[in-house]
């Protein structure tokens, strides 16, 4: 293995995992080790995959993760148009390694926010949203025992999304204090609550937009997805996956 990092041979290494389903079990450089590898992977497979980045996932949002992970920012990952898609959805079971469903608040861009010095307000990202979707996020990555930024750069684990009907009004929605549930084949497994996202998942998508991802831009139509609302469920079994957002909407997977 070389010891030099190479960001597109570590990009091919990550899609050929993906595609094939399967772990890797080294880099074919050096691995990424900072956030800016990570980052530098995630353009690498946006180019070199020719897909389209469809939406972001955002993380490592407070203190307490930063200082867990050793990474001092809000971090981001692209989500992709062969592994983005409406409620109700269907994922073959062979097409994942071990996937873990997340009940997340997503929000849809509906104009572009282009990254610059002065900082976004809160209510000038809300004036850019045109929607909040409830959403399912599968995990599902290809690095296991893999360190913060490896994981970042593996696309931050991302293994599908899959989003429910728009909502328009989302403002006058508390997220702060909304429950959901995970269920599986009629029966609830896992509860949340988005208190858990810096007690409002929508200030996430705040800290994003003032730390855009560098070699891109925010643009309109883009789903922004604000992390885990529930402890991960390990979804490994076929069957119906529903996640209810009550009043906010319903998100469901059928695993077959």
């Amino acid at each position: 293995m070389s010891d030099k990092f190479d960001a597109a041979a570590n990009a091919a290494a990550v899609m050929t995992a993906r595609r094939e389903v399967r772990t890797m079990a080294k880099w074919p450089t050096a691995a990424p080790a900072t956030y800016q590898d990570a980052e530098a992977v995630h353009a690498a497979i946006a180019r070199i995959s020719g897909h389209t980045v469809t939406g972001w996932k955002v993380g490592n949002v407070d203190a307490t993760q930063q200082a867990k992970s050793g990474i001092p920012v809000v971090t981001n990952a692209p989500l992709y148009t062969p592994w983005t898609m409406a409620s109700p959805a269907r994922f073959p079971r062979a097409s994942l390694i071990a996937p873990k469903f997340e009940c997340e608040f997503a929000f849809a861009l509906g104009r572009d926010l282009p990254a610059r010095k002065a900082p976004y307000s809160r209510e000038e990202v809300a004036d850019a949203v045109a929607a909040f979707h409830p959403a399912i996020e599968i995990v599902d990555g290809r690095q296991p025992g893999a360190t913060p930024a490896e994981a970042l750069a593996d696309s931050m684990a991302s293994g599908g999304f899959v989003y429910g009907p728009a909502v328009r009004d989302w403002r006058k929605y508390e997220f702060g204090k909304h429950p959901m549930t995970l269920s599986f084949d009629g029966r609830v497994v896992v509860e949340g609550s988005g208190s858990v996202i810096l007690g409002d998942p929508f200030q996430a998508v705040v800290l994003f937009a003032n730390r855009p991802p560098a070699w891109t831009t925010l643009k309109a139509g883009d789903i922004i997805t604000t992390g885990s609302c529930i402890v991960p469920h390990l979804a490994d079994k076929p069957g119906a996956y529903l996640a209810d957002f009550g009043a906010l909407g319903t998100v469901s997977i059928t695993m077959t």
